[in-house]
């Protein structure tokens, strides 16, 4: 081998070697997108808009996405078009402007955008942006499902089965939720699995349902999953199995089922065909108690009453009962007016312990009509206590009496009794500020207007003394509101000490504020 071999060897392995170790740097995938849509190519400034729209290979930031959409729509780009209107539907980024909303569908789904088709069908069931029309309702739903989309073939399978602008026909249903299942969207598996479940179109037929629901988990559907966890726990149209009752459950709520999310704290706790593991199922009931579960919030504040997976904190069990009375839910109703009478995490209140026992009775609570009786005992004791007079200052006389000291102390202490029994007037004690309802004085108003309050024959009476009605009756402000039409609770949310007249559907204030009006305000 000649010396130019050698060196002509050593200069290719040298090559080699350098090759395995440069790495090459990455360009940015968006660089080449970003020049494209800044020379104007719409469907380029659409995919930036939606990288930014949904934070992929980009920080999410709605203004830019915002940005690009609309140079694309300008364009009339439909997908952009339909982007830009849903923007103006959510008020994402902008102002709500549901007729600038609908127009921008309209565009789009002129061009056949099936999901801008979609987005104006749904303005007109619903009356926002345009006048409610059930029939373009159907009209734009049905076309967009004559073009294969899925959602919108799901959708027109709804409309049959609940007759929505159509005469009700569930095997209309069947055949657009078949058409909607075969491309595998999940809504439709499980509506599919809801018509043999009940013989709608199709002879009933209980294992079809648990089939579609299955396929639906199988595809990573929430939903499905969390039904299937319910329909093997409860063992309702198939057999009991709280293996597989577990399995589902658990892969609803790694998803972020909150129903889901409970039960599996619930599975925790027991220890039920799973290892038992407080501390585990804090952590899931304060997933779904975040959330706003009612049960869940229940559960966790349960644990930290009796302090099960947690140390023992009252303070924080109350703010879950809390959270959980405040959606209606009787047992937590109970158990806040529980630690408010004890005073247990909470400052001691009879008048709010009583308020709450007296809401969970109405929903058929009987733990809370037996406490209803405590807590009115303890309100009449406190309201007895300070009509009590107070002990007169006695003093204590020795059998042997030095004259001389005698004299002396009687001197200095007549100085000393003379401020303590006649002292100089003390400006009058301030009443409690509104909500602080639990001085002594108060408690012995709130008996004598409570008897009085009693008496009124009807709400609607005039503004005297004992404030009959007082708010609806005299104070503008309130008169004429409404309540929630969706309102399950007889007590309005956004009004704390008032209710929601069930007949009227007029917000009325609660005996507790009128007694509140009179004694405090």
């Amino acid at each position: 081998m000649t010396l130019i071999d050698i060196s002509l060897r050593a200069t290719l392995g040298l090559a080699f070697m350098m090759a395995f170790l440069i790495v090459p740097v990455a360009a940015d995938p968006l660089d080449e997108k970003r020049t494209l849509a800044a020379a104007g190519d719409a469907k380029s400034q659409y995919e930036m808009g939606w990288f930014y729209d949904h934070g992929k290979l980009v920080t999410e930031d709605k203004a830019r996405a915002h940005f690009w959409y609309e140079l694309a729509a300008e364009q009339k780009y439909p997908a952009a078009e339909n982007a830009l209107g849903v923007f103006y539907r959510d008020g994402t980024g902008v102002k709500p402007d549901l007729r600038k909303a609908a127009g921008l569908f309209r565009r789009a789904a002129l061009q056949n955008n099936t999901k801008a088709q979609i987005n104006l069908g749904d303005l007109y069931a619903r009356g926002k942006g345009v006048p409610e029309d059930r029939s373009e309702a159907i009209k734009w739903t049905r076309k967009a499902a004559d073009l294969g989309d899925d959602e919108a073939q799901n959708i027109m399978g709804a409309i049959y089965s609940n007759g929505f602008g159509v005469e009700r026909d569930y095997v209309a249903a069947l055949h657009w939720y078949q058409l909607s299942a075969k491309q595998n969207n999940t809504t439709a598996l499980m509506n599919l699995g809801d018509l043999y479940h009940h013989g709608r179109g199709v002879e009933k037929d209980y294992g079809r349902r648990i089939y579609w629901y299955r396929k639906a988990g199988h595809l990573g559907d929430p939903v499905a999953q969390m039904n299937l966890g319910r329909m093997y726990s409860e063992g309702w149209v198939t057999t009991r199995n709280d293996n597989e009752a577990f399995k589902w459950f658990k892969l609803a709520a790694e998803q972020g089922n909150a129903l889901a999310q409970n039960a599996v704290g619930i599975f925790l706790q027991a220890g039920h065909v799973v290892q038992q593991d407080d501390m585990a199922a804090v952590t899931w009931f304060e997933r779904a108690a975040l959330q706003g579960n009612q049960s869940a919030q229940v559960n966790l504040a349960n644990a930290y009453y009796d302090g099960r997976g947690v140390e023992r904190n009252f303070t924080l069990s109350a703010k879950w009962y809390r959270a959980a009375a405040e959606q209606g839910q009787a047992d937590a109703q109970n158990a806040l007016g529980s630690q408010l009478n004890n005073g247990e995490g909470v400052a001691r209140n009879y008048l709010e312990a009583q308020q709450w026992f007296e809401r969970a009775a109405t929903r058929g609570h009987k733990q809370a009509k037996a406490n209803l009786e405590i807590v009115r005992d303890n309100i009449r004791t406190q309201a007895e206590a300070a009509r009590q007079p107070k002990e007169p200052f006695k003093l204590e006389q020795s059998n042997e009496i030095d004259p001389v000291v005698t004299i002396a102390a009687v001197g200095l202490l007549a100085i000393g009794l003379d401020a303590i029994l006649s002292p100089d007037p003390a400006p009058p004690a301030p009443r409690a500020p509104a909500g602080q309802r639990f001085d002594p004085e108060y408690a012995a108003c709130y008996q004598d207007v409570e008897k009085r309050v009693a008496e009124c024959t009807v709400w609607m009476g005039e503004c005297d003394v004992v404030g009959c009605n007082y708010y609806s009756e005299c104070d503008k402000g309130w008169q004429g509101n409404r309540c929630e039409d969706n309102d399950i609770s007889p007590y309005d949310s956004r009004h704390p000490g008032y209710f929601c007249d069930t007949k009227t559907r007029f917000i009325e204030p609660t005996k507790q504020a009128v007694i509140d009006r009179v004694c405090i305000e």
